[in-house]
């Protein structure tokens, strides 16, 4: 719950975080008590509201969670063409995703501003595994593994190529359910 906490943004402890969740599950649920003497069938309703609440309120961190990752998702193909058409020039990974930050979406660029910093005063690699788990996202992996398989100084293109491939039929999936 803590690394949800962090990833989500959310400055709070992982005790605080349940305790807000259970205080206003509670708020609700104390007029339970009162209602039990006039109808015991209002009574069990308002319980179950407030059990409902509870079970939203401890579950928001992951929605947040999953929303940050899809727009991070939706935004991938256009990294991995950039990255794609980048390599042609330059095998710089740190530079490629330094100029690709400036382009980002919000979520993104938050990421890719962690990351380069990351890079700027360690390993690359380390800096890019890093990436890959606070997004937690298999997607990114795939474009992690290739940009360490350029740090490593391999032949990408026909990875990247296939990756841009992939992506694009990705993109056009999500275009089609909106």
């Amino acid at each position: 719950l803590k690394i949800d906490l962090e990833s989500a943004d959310m400055s709070i402890s992982p005790e605080q975080y349940v305790a807000n969740a259970i205080v206003k599950a509670l708020f609700i649920g104390v007029f339970a008590i009162p209602m039990l003497f006039i109808s015991p069938l209002i009574s069990f309703i308002i319980a179950i509201v407030a059990f409902v609440i509870y079970k939203g309120e401890y579950k928001k961190v992951g929605n947040i969670i999953k929303d940050k990752r899809r727009k991070i998702e939706a935004e991938l193909p256009r990294l991995v063409s950039n990255i794609d058409k980048a390599l042609t020039h330059s095998r710089d990974v740190l530079g490629i995703l330094d100029s690709y930050r400036e382009h980002a979406g919000e979520e993104l660029k938050r990421e890719l501003d962690i990351t380069v910093a990351d890079m700027r005063s360690g390993n690359y690699e380390v800096a890019l595994t890093r990436l890959e788990s606070r997004v937690g996202s298999a997607m990114l992996g795939d474009v992690t593994r290739g940009l360490i398989s350029v740090i490593h100084g391999d032949k990408t293109d026909a990875y990247w190529n296939n990756l841009v491939l992939k992506f694009s039929d990705y993109q056009r999936t999500l275009l089609k359910n909106e």
